[in-house]
């Protein structure tokens, strides 16, 4: 009911006071976040990435005006936006029970060194650290690898994208390093083609791939 919808605004706005020197609209879109999403975000269905955790902030399709969002974070080198909205989804799901926070470490869907360059970082990083300090947990920004360079899997089918995504991700960590038990981090999934590449990455490594967490799900 309308009771219940301003206590999850009243929370969401006490989550995000700070919101106001990132982004004019921020604000105005949780609105529109509280109003279409349950308190606590969404998880959708692994099946996905074909991960046992899966968790998600907002559908780009039920609330397109937060393109802009993810356009400022992906395009427009907003280091600040991307570590509040990381944090502000970590808030949202909490990290699971079965999980230790010891023991847990996220990686960020790593860029090709030519494109980190080119935009200036990688906003998955910066999600990750927002989400980390929700969490309580560590960020390993250098545990996973781009291996090759080349075009934008953007606005390709799932077959494509499973095809281009193929030892597309490699893991690079010392020898005879521990396993560890990981979350791979990204500002948006479309097929989960991304997330899986990595997480195949990690288990052939010898890690424990936990599952993913996105700002977004297109």
């Amino acid at each position: 009911g309308k009771g219940a919808l301003a206590r999850i605004l009243c929370r969401l706005q006490s989550m995000v006071g700070g919101f106001r020197d990132v982004d004019v609209g921020m604000r105005h879109l949780l609105r529109g976040l509280a109003v279409f999403m349950p308190f606590g975000g969404i998880n959708f269905d692994a099946e996905r990435c074909h991960a046992e955790f899966a968790i998600t902030g907002f559908r780009l399709q039920s609330q397109p005006e937060l393109k802009k969002q993810i356009d400022a974070i992906k395009y427009g080198g907003d280091r600040h936006a991307a570590f509040r909205w990381g944090h502000w989804l970590g808030q949202r799901w909490g990290l699971p029970k079965t999980y230790s926070s010891s023991h847990v470490v996220l990686a960020p869907v790593p860029l090709h060194r030519r494109k980190k360059i080119k935009r200036g970082y990688n906003q998955a990083h910066w999600i990750a650290r927002g989400l980390a300090a929700s969490w309580g947990v560590q960020v390993a920004p250098r545990l996973l690898v781009r291996a090759r360079h080349g075009d934008s899997l953007t606005g390709l089918s799932r077959e494509s994208r499973e095809a281009a995504s193929d030892g597309l991700y490699r893991v690079a960590q010392p020898p005879n390093s521990p396993p560890q038990s990981v979350i791979v981090v990204d500002d948006v999934m479309t097929t989960g083609s991304t997330i899986a590449a990595c997480g195949h990455a990690l288990e052939s490594a010898g890690h424990r791939w936990l599952g993913a967490a996105t700002l977004a799900l297109a």
